[in-house]
């Protein structure tokens, strides 16, 4: 199980970093980054009764969590 949540925190980790922009413009360390987007996706499915009753959370809250993460960034 903690080989899988690796890959997928890697695969994550790969992908993000690009979508922000190059290590040396962002304003913050890039293990920040990472760990503040699965912080904020983890919030939101933890409290997805709150979020979005009933329905995928993180399909009607996408914009608002992006918004939201590149607001900290």
């Amino acid at each position: 199980m903690q080989t899988r949540l690796l890959e997928v925190n890697s695969a994550v980790a790969a992908s993000l970093l690009p979508a922000l922009g190059s290590a040396d413009r962002l304003p913050v360390e890039p293990h920040f980054a990472f760990n503040a987007w699965l912080a904020l996706v983890q919030y939101y499915l933890m409290n997805r009764d709150l979020f979005a009753p009933g329905r995928l959370v993180l399909v009607d809250r996408a914009d608002e969590l992006v918004c939201g993460y590149m607001a900290l960034m």
